[in-house]
C-alpha cells in the first residue's frame, strides 16, 4: 500500500490517497492516520481517494474491524470518498451505516467531487494523478 496526503491550509483541506493492495493492518494504519490528521486539522474538510486500490481482505473482518474503531477519530467536518471499483464502495456503505455519517460523500471522479462542493479541480488534481 502506498498512502499519502497534502494539506491544502487556505482552503482548509486535507487530500488522501491511497494507492495499491490494501490489507485489514492497512487499514487499521489508515484509521490511525484519519485520527492523526483529525486532531492536527480538525475543521479541515478531507477527500479520500481510493482509486487503483486493492482490498485484500474479506468483509466480515473489516466489519470487526470498524466495530473495535471509535467514532471520535473521523472528523466531523465534510468528508468526500472517490471510489472507483464496487469493493470499496460496498465497505464504505458498510463504514458510513456503522457511524451514522451524514457528512460523506461518494463520487468516482475528482471532477465530480470537485463540481458537487465548489473546490478548484486544479487546487487538487496534480496529487491525486500522480503514482506515489
Amino acid at each position: 500500500m502506498n498512502s499519502s496526503y497534502k494539506i491544502l491550509p487556505s482552503e482548509k483541506l486535507v487530500l488522501k490517497k491511497i494507492r495499491g493492495d490494501v490489507t485489514l493492518n492497512d487499514m487499521k494504519i489508515i484509521f490511525n492516520e484519519i485520527r492523526e490528521l483529525t486532531d492536527r486539522y480538525l475543521d479541515f474538510n478531507n477527500i479520500n481517494d481510493y482509486r487503483e486500490t486493492q482490498f485484500l481482505f474479506e468483509k466480515n473482518d473489516f466489519l470487526d474491524l470498524i466495530k473495535s474503531v471509535s467514532p471520535t477519530i473521523f472528523p466531523t467536518t465534510k468528508t468526500i470518498f472517490i471510489l472507483d471499483k464496487p469493493t470499496p464502495f460496498v465497505l464504505y456503505h458498510f463504514f458510513k451505516d456503522k457511524y451514522s455519517f451524514k457528512n460523506t460523500q461518494v463520487f468516482n471522479t475528482i471532477e465530480g467531487a470537485c463540481a458537487s462542493n465548489a473546490i478548484n479541480p486544479i487546487l487538487i488534481k496534480d496529487f491525486f494523478e500522480t503514482l506515489s
